[in-house]
């Protein structure tokens, strides 16, 4: 299996309530001890995450190469800067249409990260596919 969670919460300080606080701490230990795969949120709340940690992967050395020249053949992977200063690949942008058939859910300029420590490659691979219409080959 894979294991997907979307975020949707603000992220200024000025916005921040006690929900929103407590979203993100479970976040964190739920990446702490590997039970996410994917990260599914608006590209600003991912950008953010990656300010204090490096939660996401270099998606050119973890996706399976028709997918990534594809993706990036179509304009939809956006680079992130690490903790070290290096500029990887590490977002893909989705469509609203993808979101919304895949999940039944809206949300602002929506893209997916697969965190840095995911353990199930294969599972989360095959879901990506899934969410893109890709099939394998």
């Amino acid at each position: 299996y894979a294991t997907v969670t979307m975020l949707n919460y603000p992220t200024e300080d000025s916005q921040l309530t006690q929900d929103t606080i407590a979203s993100q701490e479970k976040l964190v230990t739920m990446v702490a001890v590997k039970q996410i795969d994917m990260i599914i949120a608006p590209e600003s709340l991912n950008r953010s995450l990656v300010e204090n940690v490096d939660y996401f992967l270099d998606l050119s050395e973890y996706l399976p190469e028709d997918i990534y020249s594809r993706l990036e053949e179509e304009g939809r992977i956006e680079t992130m800067t690490n903790s070290e200063g290096e500029t990887f690949p590490a977002l893909i942008n989705v469509t609203q249409e993808e979101l919304s058939s895949e999940l039944e859910m809206q949300m602002d300029d929506p893209t997916i990260g697969i965190v840095a420590n995911s353990e199930n490659k294969d599972n989360t691979i095959l879901l990506l596919r899934r969410f893109l219409g890709m099939q394998e080959g």
